[in-house]
């Protein structure tokens, strides 16, 4: 005979008295309900004794027995503590700031998500894109009370951020190849000489393609400790890499580094 969490085992053909199926099984969790235990979940508001919704009494047990703990799919709400607000959310039509009193958390009717005001004046506003899943937002629209432009913030897509070489790289690096017309970049590098011999010089190079061309700028230390760097924004044609590589080293060691921004 085999159980499942939930289910009910009754003996003897006795069905005025079921017997929980976890008595016999073992218990792999307890629930936490709108009404529990009334309604059928372990714990709840209606535990006896509570001042926390049963949730402090379902850690305490589901800790000391080593088990796990399952909230209902509607609500979840965390109990604080002395002056600290509840944080209640409602993951089934959320309508209202998810931390009562206390700096709005909502998400607006079309899936935007606002953080620390509402949807006129927002601190943080994150656009949700309908066509994406829902863990996708396709841009911020507002940081502290300023509407933004392009991605608001910028994602970064490449990264190369190396030390100690002594040598200079055989291929380019691709930090990232854009999959889009009318896109703007922005790229950050940087190279730094730790050790440099007679006549040493290495030389770090960004390169892509634009209108059909392929671009490039580059930095060179001859010194030690004596850093290079620039900060560009490119126009890259779309599906052509833009790239980083140490194209010549003699005589040294350098560290090297570089990124891809996404600025619209």
């Amino acid at each position: 005979m085999s159980a499942k969490p939930g289910d009910s085992i009754h003996l003897l053909g006795i069905d005025r008295f079921p017997v929980p199926a976890w008595l016999i099984a073992g218990k792999k969790f307890v629930t936490i309900t709108p009404n529990g235990p009334d309604d059928g979940g372990d714990f709840g508001p209606n535990t006896p004794g509570t001042t926390s919704g049963g949730v402090n009494e379902a850690l305490a047990y589901a800790q000391a027995n080593g088990i796990d703990i399952i909230l209902t799919p509607d609500r979840v709400i965390f109990v604080g503590q002395g002056t600290n607000k509840n944080l209640e959310i409602n993951l089934n039509g959320q309508g209202v700031s998810l931390i009562p009193e206390d700096a709005n958390l909502d998400v607006d009717s079309v899936g935007n998500l606002h953080l620390n005001s509402g949807a006129n004046g927002n601190s943080l506003l994150l656009s949700y894109d309908i066509s994406q899943p829902v863990f996708f937002a396709t841009k911020v629209n507002g940081f502290n009370r300023i509407n933004t432009v392009g991605y608001g913030l910028s994602p970064v897509y490449g990264l190369d951020n190396r030390k100690g070489i002594t040598a200079a790289d055989a291929s380019a690096i691709t930090l990232y190849t854009p999959n889009g017309t009318n896109q703007i970049y922005k790229v950050k590098a940087r190279i730094n000489a730790t050790a440099v011999g007679t006549s040493g010089s290495a030389t770090y190079t960004i390169k892509w393609t634009e209108n059909g061309v392929v671009l490039s700028q580059s930095l060179t230390v001859s010194a030690a400790n004596s850093p290079q760097s620039l900060d560009i924004l490119i126009q890259p044609d779309s599906g052509t890499p833009i790239t980083a590589q140490i194209t010549a080293l003699t005589s040294a060691t350098v560290n090297v580094s570089a990124e891809v921004e996404e600025v619209a």
